[in-house]
């Protein structure tokens, strides 16, 4: 049978293991902790590096939408309000065809002079 020596030896044997399992799992433990805190940091990093873009790509959505803004408005003024394309002209060609100079079409649509000259010219040059 066991003596009391062998059964001391190995309850105390048994405590050092013990020990030693709760000191490796707090070294896991912290191992694993240091690994998440790592991870965590990684993520906080790549968060606000992420947020950094978003502002700036807000910034430059900003400003093309101011540029677009002002390309509207420099279209409104050079248009003059005027409509687009070949209708615009084919009423400036009717004007022209009721007697209207270079002047009216100025003052009507907003035309440089020398586009207003230049419709009545080629105009007439067609009518012949």
């Amino acid at each position: 049978m066991l003596t009391t020596l062998t059964i001391a030896t190995l309850l105390v044997g048994s405590a050092i293991l013990v020990v030693l399992a709760v000191i490796r799992f707090n070294q896991i433990k912290s191992s694993s902790s240091s690994k998440n805190f790592d991870l965590i940091q990684a993520w906080q990093k790549e968060s606000q590096a992420q947020r950094k873009a978003l502002v700036m790509m807000e910034k430059r959505l900003e400003a093309i939408e101011q540029r677009l803004e002002k390309l509207g408005q420099w279209q409104e003024r050079t248009d003059g309000g005027r409509m687009g394309g070949d209708r615009f002209y084919e009423q400036a060609v009717r004007l022209v065809d009721q007697g209207a100079d270079a002047q009216h079409l100025v003052r009507t649509y907003g035309l440089s002079q020398g586009e207003a000259e230049l419709i009545v010219q080629l105009h007439r040059a067609q009518r012949g």
